[in-house]
């Protein structure tokens, strides 16, 4: 990445930061809480989207977030130990989860796409509401 696109991304990082450290600082939220909630996005993002290719690890996660192995294994420990053990997801919740979480159904930065009821006639496979339904209902 050029030095000019790197020095405007952090100038607009930190425009957007203002709002939401006051919001933060109001509810009593700590720069420590903060940076841990950072951490996870960054470890979070890095295995989801970064990695691409070959295998995942630790190091690889550190390398690509500039966090040390032992932050990247602490934020690793934390999620699995607070991921839901055996939840059973009611239908209209594993359709949502399929919307916000399917490549299909989301566009750039991973948002929902707005989706038509039904697919147009003669792409059946197409991204709706009724293949959404489909797929992840069940």
């Amino acid at each position: 990445m050029s030095s000019s696109i790197k020095k405007n991304l952090g100038s607009a990082l930190r425009l957007l930061l203002k709002p939401l450290v006051k919001l933060l600082i109001d509810q009593g939220i700590t720069h420590h809480e903060f940076s841990e909630a950072a951490k996870e996005a960054y470890v979070e993002m890095a295995l989801r989207h970064q990695v691409k290719g070959g295998k995942i690890n630790r190091s690889r996660v550190a390398i690509v977030t500039g966090l040390t192995r032992k932050e990247v294994s602490a934020v690793m420990a934390r999620a699995l130990k607070n991921a839901p053990q055996s939840r059973i997801y009611s239908r209209p919740e594993r359709v949502l989860a399929g919307w916000y979480n399917d490549p299909d159904y989301t566009g750039p930065y991973s948002i929902p796409l707005e989706i038509p009821y039904e697919a147009p006639p003669g792409d059946e496979s197409a991204p709706c509401f009724v293949n959404l339904v489909r797929i992840y209902s069940g």
